[in-house]
């Protein structure tokens, strides 16, 4: 959603084609042809740098390519070098993307081919990868200050990681309690807290950066956690603003405050 035309959408249909809807009116514009695309994701916060009252969006496909969208309907494709031995992009689905807060036009994405790509939408390819990291869902984000990344990676070995963004080097590797869990999303809810959900065991967890201990955790649902967000603050009191996730065919609301 662009917030600053908060009657806009861009959104991704069964067909794979990704439309620009009108709220309000209904309209509809077909920003791309169907490609494969399997997420959009994120707008860019720093909007100073691109054109006046235009927003951006990040897409990932099946394939190496990636889309980036300003609202105007205009598309800037960055991809893969076809090189032998070359990594300056993705090889296989891209699950999830994340822009920089903190620039217009740096982003990450994270997918099947177990890599953690570095992008400048003013070039064509990748400029640096994180490697072992395999995403299977929105599992990406960067803090506040655009210092840090958090990977929730699909794979039983460190699964929640934090990385360091000028450099692509490990921080931490996460072990906030004894349940180990496949994880599909995660994101920062402060700079001080992390959420995140996954499968096996099905549960929605948040941990604080400090201890590298889970203060709130939802296990043994019914179903593995998908996706989930961050909500407003309810008060200047709280430490922790509400969140909600989504596991199978039940959106939860969560109020945690630790002690």
């Amino acid at each position: 959603m662009d917030e600053d035309k908060s009657e806009q959408l861009l959104s991704v249909t069964a067909d794979s084609s990704a439309q620009l809807n009108d709220i309000i009116t209904s309209d509809f514009d077909v920003v791309t042809t169907p490609s494969m695309i399997s997420v959009i994701k994120e707008y860019s916060p720093s909007a100073g740098s691109i054109e006046r009252g235009v927003s951006a969006a990040a897409s990932g496909t099946r394939s190496d390519i990636e889309h980036r969208y300003q609202l105007s309907g205009d598309i800037i494709i960055i991809n893969q070098i076809d090189m032998p031995g070359v990594m300056d992009g993705h090889k296989s689905r891209v699950f999830s993307a994340c822009f920089n807060p903190k620039s217009a036009h740096e982003l990450i994405s994270g997918g099947w081919d177990d890599t953690v790509q570095f992008w400048d939408t003013r070039q064509a390819h990748s400029f640096r990868f994180i490697s072992g990291v395999h995403m299977c869902g929105d599992g990406l984000d960067i803090s506040r200050n655009g210092k840090e990344i958090l990977t929730c990676a699909w794979q039983n070995k460190d699964p929640l990681q934090l990385w360091d963004y000028d450099s692509g080097r490990l921080i931490a590797n996460l072990e906030p309690d004894s349940y180990s869990s496949l994880l599909y999303t995660g994101k920062y809810v402060t700079n001080m807290f992390v959420a995140c959900g996954g499968c096996d065991i099905d549960l929605f967890r948040i941990v604080d950066l400090r201890s590298h201990a889970t203060v709130a955790m939802i296990k043994y649902l019914r179903s593995g956690v998908y996706c989930l967000d961050i909500g407003p603050f309810q008060s200047k009191y709280v430490k922790l603003p509400k969140l909600a996730f989504c596991a199978g065919t039940t959106i939860f609301e969560v109020d945690a405050q630790p002690s």
